[in-house]
C-alpha cells in the first residue's frame, strides 16, 4: 500500500494512463498496472501456468 492508502485499481491507473502525455509518467503508470495485475493474479489464485 502506499502511504497507508489502499492501492489503485487497474481501472483508475488505466484512467490516469489515458490522459497522460509525459512518457516517463506514463512508463510508470504502466509499471504501477503491471504490478495491479500480478496482486490481482495472486489474490484470485491464478497466474501463468508452469510448464509441465
Amino acid at each position: 500500500m502506499l502511504d497507508g492508502k489502499r492501492p489503485r485499481t487497474w481501472q483508475e491507473i488505466t484512467e490516469d494512463a489515458s490522459h497522460e502525455k509525459d512518457p516517463e509518467k506514463l512508463r510508470a503508470l504502466a509499471h504501477e498496472l503491471e504490478q495491479a495485475f500480478v496482486e490481482r493474479d495472486i489474490k484470485l489464485g491464478i497466474g501463468p501456468k508452469s510448464a509441465a
